[in-house]
């Protein structure tokens, strides 16, 4: 039987349908990581044992980093360092920004554009 977990910022309260579970979810600037106990969760609303997630479908506004899926909580430490959420140092501008900042062309690359001013006070 396939049953629906549904998060959003927009419901201020759990509600259990039969085949729908709505749930509230507070989001803090900045990034965020989030974990869900599915099995938990499956075990609470429904009295049953979680099986497997056939899908993932996220409608927000928002940049998403990750999602992956364990059988149990790990500590910091024993995520592997891409799992990990770093934040940037005073004065760094963070990996993603030089990644993109790499991509771009170099000022120098660009051709040089002439401007010619016409000058009025010659004419007259």
């Amino acid at each position: 039987m396939r049953r629906r977990f549904r998060v959003s910022n927009f419901q201020s309260t759990t509600k259990v349908r039969p085949f729908c579970t709505t749930m509230p979810i507070g989001l803090s600037a900045g990034w965020n990581q989030v974990q869900f106990n599915l099995a938990d969760f499956t075990k609470r609303a429904y009295g049953s044992v979680y099986m497997e997630t056939t899908r993932v479908q996220i409608h927000a506004n928002v940049r998403i980093r990750r999602i992956y899926f364990t059988d149990q909580l790990h500590t910091d430490d024993e995520l592997p360092n891409e799992f990990k959420l770093f934040a940037p140092g005073p004065g760094t501008k963070g990996k993603e920004r030089e990644e993109r900042k790499s991509k771009e062309i170099a000022p120098e690359d660009v051709p040089a554009i002439k401007i010619e001013e016409k000058d009025e006070k010659k004419k007259s």
